[in-house]
């Protein structure tokens, strides 16, 4: 990348040598349809500079980091899926058990994970393609009040959770709560995304938020280095959250 900066500075030199030398006069302004297909040849000069860049991204993206014993597809407007539980228990593990940071739940949200895992082979790029952005996981602590809000959010717009269960009408009313959301105590820590945590996605109440700690860690990381961990890697569905239409 270096010496194509090089280049480049050396054209814009000389262009800019040209220009100071020769009159321009401009009699006539025409336009050339170019077309930017494939059989579009590209320059040798700059083949020869990206090339080793592509092969060596290439090689990246294509690296096998494990094998899921099923498929995992994106889905959308569903309770609860097989993608969204195993990203959010992996969150919850690696926080809770790996990091040893304490933590009542874990909430992403669906619209983040942009792709399916296939059954198979998992690389480098299948997860770049899952989790495109650069958010960032932290820690979110909150009280009883946001606590209602978030979960009346969930009856409303399901999302991947971890740590609880929940059975409650499209209302919002609970009839089932599980783990420590279900207990009233001072303050709560939530595991989610800085995007998040900062409103995304309509979660206004993480504004009212007593306070944050971040991670450090981006979501993307913590998916390749489970599954690197793992090697295997499995999901299923679980009850984990239904709400009654």
């Amino acid at each position: 990348m270096r010496n194509f900066f090089r280049l480049g500075v050396v054209v814009w030199f000389a262009l800019m040598i040209q220009a100071c030398v020769v009159r321009w006069h401009v009699n006539e302004i025409t336009y050339t349809k170019i077309s930017a297909g494939r059989n579009v040849q590209s320059s040798p000069t700059y083949d020869s500079i990206i090339t080793p860049y592509r092969k060596d991204l290439e090689s990246q993206m294509n690296e096998v980091i494990g094998i899921s014993l099923v498929e995992m597809p994106k889905q959308k407007d569903q309770q609860e899926t097989l993608l969204g539980n195993f990203v959010a228990d992996l969150v919850y593990k690696t926080v809770t058990e790996t990091m040893g940071l304490k933590a009542d739940a874990c909430l992403l949200n669906i619209g983040g994970l942009r792709s399916s895992l296939p059954k198979g082979n998992i690389t480098r790029g299948n997860i770049f393609s899952l989790a495109p952005f650069e958010n960032e996981l932290v820690l979110v602590e909150i009280n009883y009040k946001i606590v209602q809000k978030l979960l009346y959010s969930l009856t409303q717009k399901p999302q991947p959770i971890a740590g609880f269960t929940m059975l409650a009408q499209s209302d919002g009313t609970i009839l089932n709560l599980t783990g420590s959301l279900s207990t009233t105590k001072e303050s709560y820590m939530i595991i989610t995304t800085d995007y998040l945590a900062n409103g995304g996605d309509n979660m206004d109440f993480f504004k009212e938020a007593n306070g944050r700690i971040a991670t450090g860690i981006k979501l993307r990381d913590m998916i390749i280095d489970y599954i690197k961990q793992s090697k295997e890697i499995n999901s299923k569905l679980d009850q984990r959250l239904q709400i009654i239409r």
